[in-house]
């Protein structure tokens, strides 16, 4: 099929598109009203707390497919207009702090608060390397914004600390964007990145001499592989072929020699695949997953003994099917795989006969979808949702099923696990959306679980966790879980609700000062699972992806509607609060029925669903989102883009509060910048503000975190008033 990008029209033929399809245009304001944004941005905000900066328009149309588009603001998305474009944040800085600063004193309560939750020391899981323990340590304070890697001789122990970003780089809110410590501890590799630099090196340093050694330069951030005996590790790298093709190159650096002699060991056309490598303790052969934009596999087995031949024996090539390294035994390795099984089961693959016709299968398909699992000592474990946590599952070695770890209720495993094979225990986090990490080991031998860090824990017994089932328009039943203090009975409710709705992904969120402040305040945090989530195996996804997308948003308003008519909060006032792509989630509801929600907040969202694959990570995005190129696709995304359905001019909305980062290469600002200028030409009368910050999408330094939790408790807060709910805050 022929691909048909959208036909631009300019009103001005002196008005030219660029490399990317922008153009420069002439504002379409009068004198008189650029001289108004020009007051306006001296002066940094409007004298009516509620009114709102005015942005310039441009006279810009797409055509797809023979349909026009108006995209007035896409100057937003342009270099050249960096100076304007600043100025005009400028203003919506000022803007939403003026709405924002009506109560002062409640904001500084408000962030007190915040500070004391986000200011304990919180801990990585840890991981062994030899005799040595490391982990990640944050003591939040303005001069610590990021965790520091520490080493100790005992896997819960305080530890000294081996790497500081602080110390490592001049820039004030550099972090360790990539780790790799070799299988001693003696050597770690990493990279560093900020909020105005991106990561294009590996520095190996010595961690027992505490010294710089050497850099691996043009390196892509993710993970570093070291050989067993520690002489040299692969990393990734991306180049460009003499035919112009875009290349993924794995190569190997041997430790002491120049980077001109490092070899690449394999290939990959094209740049956007990702390499998973794991090699066997003897360091013959390795096992490399490489994972392409759409989440698929192949599966190569290298071997490593003779560099000239490097002989590759294909598992699988075909790119049909998901790949995740367990363990391994002698020559032989176990593999999580979709392949016979769309819930995963574990395969063992010989390196003699590699052929899938030669699979052993450890553990059979599940009545659950596994997402992650370890080899350790006599058993496997496996990460899996039980109802709405992520749970550990045991089993075997052999593949007999053990049942559920008892883990303590209402905690989800965060993250992944480490092991030790050494003593055979596996170590991983629990926490929940409202409840502080803490760190736990299990022993497979005897059985036993213990915690080694135990912040957070104390509350478990505060917090009360509960599931109710809400009807989709479509009579589909979904689960959705909720969290509340115990002895809140009243009603109604002050509910937040919170969706994400794609990449397969569960709902359930890491631990956020947000959602423990709101439940303080009397509210209950509800967390759906939508068609486009994870969990329950791949259908529940494939069911809300690209041209079905449209059937996550209905969840959300089915389940908002469930919440506010038949559920335990019934009548209660509701906020819509999403990330990432649940900022395009709940969004998009709000479009779709905005006087079901009080207030909505969505943060480093997706708006512009027509020009979204321009951005860093577009390609990956066109797998879940689909593509302007094709018809069907461009019309389901024209249908539900949030920056192109919002309601006809002087309409009315809930409060909205937007945030974004202004470094985010996912989900860049402009979407930001758009779809809130948007807003505030249809909504005059509704407050619509909008918080940048200056970092990437998900690593944030602490200041920012506080702060940007400190406001959208305030919006929150004033939004529930100004609608006149029940009782809200302390």
């Amino acid at each position: 099929m022929v691909k048909q990008r959208p036909r631009v029209t300019w009103r001005s033929p002196a008005q030219r598109p660029d490399q990317h399809g922008n153009v420069a245009t002439r504002p379409t304001l009068s004198w008189a009203q650029i001289f108004s944004c020009l007051l306006l941005s001296l002066s940094g905000a409007c004298g009516n707390p509620d009114s709102c900066p005015l942005t310039r328009r441009v006279d810009v149309r797409d055509n797809y497919f023979g349909q026009e588009v108006d995209d007035p603001f896409r100057w937003m998305e342009q270099v050249q207009f960096a100076k304007e474009l600043n100025r005009w944040l400028v203003a919506q800085g000022h803007h939403a702090e003026s709405w924002l600063g009506q109560d002062p004193a409640i904001r500084t309560r408000i962030r007190s608060r915040v500070e004391e939750l986000l200011g304990e020391t919180s801990w990585g899981v840890p991981f062994r390397r030899g005799d040595q323990w490391f982990f990640a340590r944050h003591a939040p304070s303005r001069d610590q914004e990021y965790p520091v890697l520490c080493r100790s001789s005992k896997p819960f122990g305080l530890g000294h600390v081996a790497l500081d970003p602080s110390e490592l780089s001049s820039e004030r809110n550099a972090y360790i964007a990539g780790l790799s410590v070799s299988p001693r501890g003696n050597f770690a590799a990493y990279t560093l990145q900020s909020s105005t630099s991106r990561p294009g090196s590996w520095n190996i340093t010595s961690l027992d001499a505490n010294s710089p050694m050497e850099r691996i330069h043009n390196a892509r951030i993710g993970d570093g592989w070291w050989m067993p005996d520690e002489s040299g590790l692969f990393y990734e790298t991306a180049t460009t072929s003499r035919e112009g093709h875009e290349m993924r190159l794995l190569c190997f650096h041997e430790l002491g020699a120049s980077q001109d002699q490092d070899a690449v060991v394999h290939q990959t056309d094209g740049s956007d695949s990702r390499y998973t490598l794991h090699v066997l303790p003897d360091g013959s052969f390795a096992f490399l997953i490489i994972r392409n934009p759409e989440h698929k596999c192949a599966v190569v087995i290298l071997d490593l003994r003779n560099p000239i031949s490097r002989r590759r024996l294909t598992v699988d090539g075909d790119y049909k099917f998901s790949y995740s390294y367990v363990g391994s035994s002698g020559r032989s390795a176990l593999l999580l795989t979709d392949r016979g099984g769309q819930r995963g089961r574990i395969v063992r693959v010989d390196i003699g006969q590699p052929g899938t016709q030669h699979w052993h299968e450890v553990v059979g398909e599940q009545s659950f979808r596994m997402q992650w699992a370890l080899a350790c000592g006599p058993e496997i474990i496996v990460a899996r949702a039980h109802g709405q946590l992520r749970r550990l599952h045991r089993f075997s070695a052999q593949g007999t099923d053990l049942g559920l770890m008892a883990l303590p209720p209402g905690l989800s495993v965060d993250g992944t696990a480490s092991l030790s094979e050494e003593d055979a225990s596996v170590y991983f986090a629990l926490s929940s959306p409202v409840q502080r990490p803490s760190i736990w080991r299990f022993d497979t031998y005897s059985g036993k679980l213990t915690v080694g860090r135990s912040s957070g824990t104390a509350e478990v017994g505060t917090v009360s966790t509960s599931s109710i089932a809400y009807t989709t328009k479509d009579d589909l039943q979904l689960p959705a879980i909720t969290f509340e203090l115990k002895g809140h009975h009243s009603t109604p409710r002050n509910v937040l609700l919170e969706g994400y709705g794609a990449y397969g992904q569960e709902t359930i969120q890491r631990f956020d000062p947000v959602n423990r402040i709101w439940i303080e305040w009397g509210g209950i945090c509800v967390f759906p699972i939508v068609r486009g989530d994870g969990g329950r195996g791949t259908n529940l996804h494939a069911a809300g992806l690209r041209e079905r997308k449209t059937n996550s948003i209905e969840d959300f308003l089915s389940c908002a509607e469930f919440v506010n008519h038949h559920g335990p909060t019934a009548g209660g006032n509701i906020i819509a609060r999403g990330f990432s792509a649940g900022g395009l989630l709940v969004s998009a509801a709000m479009n779709r029925r905005p006087s079901l929600f009080c207030a909505v907040v969505t943060e480093s969202g997706l708006y512009d669903m027509l020009r979204y694959h321009l951005s860093h990570a577009g390609r990956v995005q066109e797998s879940e989102f689909g593509s302007i190129d094709k018809e069907p696709e461009f019309q389901t995304l024209r249908s539900y883009s949030p920056l192109h359905n919002v309601a006809a001019r002087d309409a009315t909305g809930p409060p909205v509060l937007v945030s974004a980062g202004l470094q985010d290469r996912v989900t860049p600002a402009w979407h930001a910048c758009k779809y809130v200028a948007t807003l505030q030409r249809e909504w005059p009368r509704t407050p619509v503000l909008l918080r940048t910050v200056d970092s990437g999408h998900r690593s944030r330094p602490w200041s920012q975190r506080v702060s940007l939790a400190t406001d959208v408790l305030t919006f929150a807060y004033r939004s529930m008033q100004a609608h006149g709910s029940g009782a809200i805050g302390w």
